[in-house]
Order: structure tokens, then C-alpha cells, then sequence
């Protein structure tokens, strides 16, 4: 006869494994971000964040929302949504396509004094 806790015992392992199966597959990404206004640097950040979660920076009055994905040709895409939390309309859309280290000064559509400056590159996990 066997005993009751021993499911629990069998669960808690499998839980265990999967846990450490899906930690291996996650991809990480070095991210350097910086906002400009005429010139001016509003935001500056740096971090490592997950691929295709999404990532949240906020600094000041700003807030800005990190979206990244390998593409097939094995660029790193970002979308990234920026709003200013003291104004209900000042929400900003950008697409940025780049190469993994590379270095990249986009405008903003629609807000052409603004600019972000950009560097991406995947990480392997600690």
C-alpha cells in the first residue's frame, strides 16, 4: 500500500523539473534606452529584460512600454510605446528593427524633436 503524501511528493518534483526546464528556455536581452527632447536627454535606462515579455521603464513623467522579438531573419524587433504620465494624449508608437549589439537614433513618428537612442543584445541566462 503505498502513502498518501506521495503524490504530493511526485507533484512537487514534476513541478521542480518543469519549473527548471522552462527557466533553460528563457531568453534574455541587454537593453540601453535613452528619450531626447531638442537635444535634451529626458530618460536614460539600462537593463536585462525577458524576450517577447513585455518590459516597463518608468522615470520622471515618463513611462515606457518594451515589446521584443527575434524575427526569422534573426533581427530583434521592438515596439515601443512611450507616454508622458502627466498628459492623457501624449502617447507615442515606434517599431524599431535592428541587429543584435547594434546601436540605433530613430525619430519619433508624428513628435520629429524627439528621438530615441537604442542598443540591443541577447543574453544567455545567469
Amino acid at each position: 500500500m503505498s502513502s498518501p503524501y506521495g503524490g504530493f511528493y511526485l507533484n512537487a518534483i514534476n513541478r521542480k523539473e518543469q519549473k527548471k526546464f522552462v527557466e533553460s528556455k528563457q531568453v534574455f536581452m541587454q537593453l540601453a534606452f535613452s528619450l531626447e527632447k531638442a537635444g535634451q536627454r529626458l530618460l536614460i535606462h539600462s537593463g536585462k529584460c525577458l524576450l517577447a515579455e513585455p518590459y516597463c521603464i518608468e522615470q520622471d513623467d515618463w513611462q515606457v512600454i518594451i515589446q521584443a522579438n527575434t524575427l526569422d531573419s534573426g533581427l530583434l524587433q521592438l515596439n515601443c510605446t512611450l507616454r508622458q504620465t502627466c498628459k492623457s494624449d501624449g502617447i507615442a508608437h515606434q517599431v524599431i528593427t535592428l541587429s543584435e549589439g547594434e546601436k540605433i537614433t530613430t525619430l519619433l513618428a508624428d513628435m520629429p524633436d524627439m528621438a530615441i537612442n537604442l542598443s540591443a543584445s541577447l543574453i544567455a541566462k545567469d
